[in-house]
C-alpha cells in the first residue's frame, strides 16, 4: 500500500513492524491511528500517510470527494 511505502521510505522501517508475525498482524488490525509517528512523518507527511491508510475505504484520500 502506498501509505506503508511512504512511511518506510521516510523512516526506514514498516509502521507495523514487530519481531513475531502474529504481532505484525495485531499491529495492522489495530490500525495506523495507533502508530506513533516519528519526527520524519509529522505534519503533512503524517496526514498523508494516515489518510491513505484509513480503515474505512470512503475515508481514504483517493476516495474522498474533491481529493486527488
Amino acid at each position: 500500500c502506498l501509505g506503508v511505502m511512504i512511511f518506510e521510505l521516510m523512516v526506514g522501517t514498516a509502521p507495523f513492524d514487530a519481531d513475531h508475525p502474529m504481532r505484525i498482524y495485531w499491529n495492522v488490525m489495530r490500525g495506523i491511528a495507533r502508530v506513533q509517528m516519528p519526527g520524519a512523518c509529522e505534519g503533512v507527511t503524517g496526514e498523508l500517510i494516515r489518510s491513505l491508510l484509513s480503515p474505512q475505504a470512503l475515508d481514504r484520500l483517493p476516495m474522498r470527494k474533491g481529493d486527488l
